[in-house]
Formats: C-alpha cells, structure tokens, sequence
C-alpha cells in the first residue's frame, strides 16, 4: 500500500530559480517532477539498505 507524503521546503528564490534551471537541463516536466522522483528514489534506496541489513542480522 502507498501513501502519500506531504513535505514542507523552504528556499530563497535564488535556490528556487537555480533547481528549476537544474530541472529543466535534466529533461524533468518540472521541479516538482525532480523533487519527487528524487525522494522516491532515496525512499527506496533506505528501504533496500534496511531490509539488507536485516536480513544480514537474520543469518548471524
């Protein structure tokens, strides 16, 4: 089951402008689109690490 996650950022609009222009050199619709495809990837990647580590602490 997923759930939605709502997250609070803040940034100066210098940061804004600058990840937008990152985002757009990166192909991505917007920066909403990289930041979420960003935190969804770093999601999975914990989970991945967790679950490894668990299963190594399984066989000990």
């Amino acid at each position: 089951m997923k759930r939605k996650i709502v997250l609070e950022v803040y940034a100066s609009d210098y940061e804004i402008r600058a990840a937008k222009a990152c985002a757009k050199r990166n192909g991505e619709k917007s920066l909403n689109a990289m930041l979420k495809n960003f935190v969804e990837t770093e999601m999975r990647n914990y989970a991945f690490d967790d679950l490894q580590h668990h299963t190594k602490a399984a066989r000990r």
